[in-house]
């Protein structure tokens, strides 16, 4: 029973002497360092009395909050915020600290969260480098400038320098209001010379073909062709064809490019810029030539005009073949008014003093 008694004595002394452990932690101030701060970007110094401090809580009051042992903050609107930090001893002890902060910034800017948080780079090889910036997420444009007049609008990008030398390299971002942030990278690109290839692609010619979509094409080279690949710029490819023609599906413009070996290995390319055209359908009556006859369209004067070098009888027939004017006409300038006709189709005919007749197949809607 003594021994009982003995133990719980102890383990009460032990207990009572932990929790009377002092606190003398304390902070004895807090202030703003205006060295390292601007108008929103803060950072703070303070000083402590006594004990050893074991961590720290800091709250900026605008949501943010670290454990960091040096307090500093990014504020992102002008307001007064309350800074709390508290500071914790080695036996659990704290004393807190308040500061209140005023942002005040004139420049919209200034608050904005746009930022390069980081900009890398990794070598694929001598001459082809991977860039990848990581950005605020208020980012709403980006810019890769790669110091070789090249430049991309992805954050993730692989570029291939085509020539040794150093290239300044800018990536600029932008937020809604406009407001950016610029990082810069210094690139060295130091490829060893290799031996030059003969092998050459002079040109690759190009011509119309069967119809408005169909493009022909040719590879001229200073050497024979062994192998090669064409890329036609609509997602399509043709392998080993120097000589040859290709229908698009579809008008526009579209970058071909050429690879080609010799039977050497020696490799070169070509890229080259077309566009596929394929004209409207004639749907007015413009300046045109029926035989010994001129004829003019004028909209805006609804009328006609006749240039005829030899006496003339001028038909109009309408999209269902009725005639809506016939008329003789002297050699000379003629005019024809046209406000009395319907919005429709209409084909003009001429017959000459010798009896031939001329189909001329222009179509033109008439507004009244």
């Amino acid at each position: 029973m003594i021994k009982k008694i003995t133990l719980v004595l102890l383990f009460l002394t032990f207990s009572f002497s932990a929790w009377a452990q002092p606190c003398s932690v304390r902070f004895t101030s807090i202030t703003e360092n205006t060295t390292n701060s601007t108008c929103n970007y803060k950072d703070f110094d303070f000083t402590l009395t006594g004990g050893t401090p074991q961590s720290y809580k800091w709250y900026y009051g605008d949501g943010n909050n670290c454990t960091c042992k040096k307090p500093k903050n990014f504020y992102t609107a002008n307001d007064t915020f309350t800074l709390i930090g508290i500071v914790y001893d080695a036996n659990g002890c704290a004393d807190s600290v308040f500061k209140q902060v005023i942002i005040k910034c004139d420049n919209p800017c200034d608050l904005s969260e746009i930022g390069v948080y980081s900009a890398d780079t990794l070598s694929y090889s001598c001459n082809e480098m991977e860039f990848n910036a990581i950005v605020s997420q208020n980012t709403k444009a980006l810019t890769w400038y790669f110091g070789d007049g090249d430049s991309s609008k992805n954050a993730f990008e692989v570029h291939e320098y085509a020539e040794n030398g150093e290239y300044e390299v800018f990536v600029v971002v932008k937020d809604v209001i406009g407001c950016t942030d610029t990082a810069k990278l210094t690139i060295n690109i130091n490829c060893e010379v290799e031996d030059t290839c003969a092998f050459k692609i002079n040109s690759i010619d190009t011509s119309s073909g069967s119809d408005c979509l169909t493009k022909s094409f040719k590879l001229k080279t200073n050497e024979t062709i062994q192998s090669s690949i064409v890329s036609m710029g609509d997602g399509n490819s043709l392998i080993n064809q120097s000589n040859f023609s290709y229908k698009y599906n579809d008008t526009g413009k579209f970058t071909v490019k050429a690879i080609a070996l010799n039977n050497k290995g020696c490799k070169d390319s070509m890229n080259i810029e077309i566009a596929v055209v394929c004209p409207k359908e004639n749907t007015n009556i413009t300046d045109a030539h029926i035989e010994s006859m001129f004829v003019q369209h004028l909209p805006q004067f609804q009328q006609l005009n006749i240039n005829s070098f030899q006496p003339c009888e001028v038909t109009i027939l309408n999209s269902y073949g009725g005639k809506v004017l016939q008329q003789n006409f002297n050699k000379g300038v003629h005019t024809i008014d046209l406000h009395l006709l319907q919005s429709g189709f209409y084909v003009v005919y001429y017959k000459n003093e010798k009896g031939n007749v001329t189909k001329k197949k222009i179509i033109h809607s008439i507004v009244p």
